[in-house]
């Protein structure tokens, strides 16, 4: 198993399945190498069933008829020749409109997904900014392994991963509520999860279902 180790002045030591699918340990600077091993051995039931729940990085080649989830659906890409780069997206496809074939589809493809998303996040952001008596800053839409969206609390501004736009509607409404639930809580304290609850009485169960759907944009 490979182990990614981080030492850092701390205590305690902690485990996580990143979304990359690595088994990574932070553990005191002095720790014993061996102290870790053991902590693994201990903890290798929970990390093979963690690794199990890892979605799949799928490689795309963006030719026509590949399918890409959009908004959680298994959806076809098409491809058109055009006087310039673009793209829609309908009910049952996603079309790419290409100028020339040196245009670099995949990073065309992320341009559309971006501008899709930012409008579905936008949408998410009028309707609940008003219901929670918050006032957002700027959207902005980015690659992001880490993390599904921040907030900066100082400038209000949110920011959004662009797979989300792989991901149900009602999943990138939980991540949007998630984020300006920080303009009232910054922290991910009590307070912070009676808010969730008071907003999404389900917003665990989605935080959950986040994690099953393909990662594509990493």
């Amino acid at each position: 198993m490979e182990v990614i180790v981080i030492r850092k002045r701390i205590k305690n030591m902690y485990l996580r399945i990143t979304r990359e699918g690595k088994v990574q340990v932070t553990a005191p600077l002095r720790m014993p190498d061996k102290t870790i091993r053991e902590f693994l051995e201990k903890k290798r039931d929970w990390i093979e069933k963690s690794l199990k729940k890892v979605p799949e990085t799928v490689h795309y080649d963006y030719v026509p008829g590949e399918i890409h989830y959009v908004y959680g659906y298994p959806t076809p890409l098409k491809l058109y020749k055009s006087q310039r780069n673009w793209g829609t997206l309908e009910a049952d496809s996603i079309s790419l409109f290409i100028h020339s074939e040196k245009t670099d589809r995949k990073k065309l493809y992320e341009q559309v997904a971006g501008e899709f998303l930012y409008a579905t996040a936008s949408v998410l952001v009028k309707k609940w900014a008003p219901v929670m008596g918050v006032v957002p800053g700027n959207i902005k839409i980015r690659k992001v392994k880490s993390r599904w969206g921040s907030c900066n609390v100082k400038t209000h501004d949110l920011t959004f991963s662009l797979d989300l736009f792989t991901k149900p509607r009602d999943l990138i409404e939980s991540v949007v509520v998630h984020e300006l639930n920080h303009l009232l809580e910054p922290g991910h304290g009590p307070r912070f999860h009676t808010l969730m609850a008071h907003w999404l009485p389900d917003y665990k169960e989605r935080s959950k279902r986040l994690n099953s759907f393909p990662r594509e944009f990493v």
